[in-house]
């Protein structure tokens, strides 16, 4: 269904360029305009800044997960080395408490990236309601009925005039 809307509203959009001055008439009189999200994400500061930060959350992760992978080989590697010389029990002892630790990683790993994606949809919802929002705004005061995204409708062209994607960036960036 989204497909077919999709397409619709890029061929109506495909076929104000054949008419000349068909363009400014349509979005003067309740026509089609478009945006390009993936623009905006590019350009807009407050995007950028919460796609950097997400990076540090990435990165303050991966050292956790890397550290105790090392603390998890270093027992294993430990148990190695003095597997001759311990007794039955001891040796049993310290292969649970390695498989206690293992499943201990796991869980922690889980939940890291539970809380990455998590923090992520937050993110990305936050930055998709103010872009809507303003694309709402400018959809409104220009008059226009529908704005298709160009990153996600697949457009091939489109006139330029009908492009509301630098009016948004200047708008969210106010």
């Amino acid at each position: 269904m989204t497909r077919i809307i999709a397409a619709l509203a890029t061929a109506a959009a495909l076929s104000l360029v054949a008419i000349p001055g068909a363009a400014e008439a349509q979005a003067q009189a309740g026509g089609i305009a478009y945006i390009n999200s993936q623009e905006i994400i590019n350009q807009w500061p407050a995007a950028r800044e919460a796609m950097e930060e997400f990076q540090r959350e990435v990165t303050q992760a991966q050292t956790r997960v890397e550290t105790m992978e090392r603390e998890i080989v270093e027992l294993q590697e430990e148990l190695e080395r003095q597997q001759g010389t311990m007794s039955q029990e001891a040796q049993q002892q310290r292969i649970s408490d390695l498989q206690e630790r293992f499943a201990a990683y796991q869980e922690s790993r889980g939940q890291l990236e539970g809380q990455l994606e998590t923090s992520q949809h937050r993110r990305m919802n936050r930055l998709r309601e103010q872009i809507t929002a303003t694309v709402e705004q400018v959809r409104s005061e220009r008059n226009v009925a529908i704005v298709i995204d160009q990153a996600a409708a697949g457009m091939v062209a489109a006139d330029p005039s009908l492009d509301l994607t630098q009016e948004v960036l200047r708008r969210l960036n106010r």
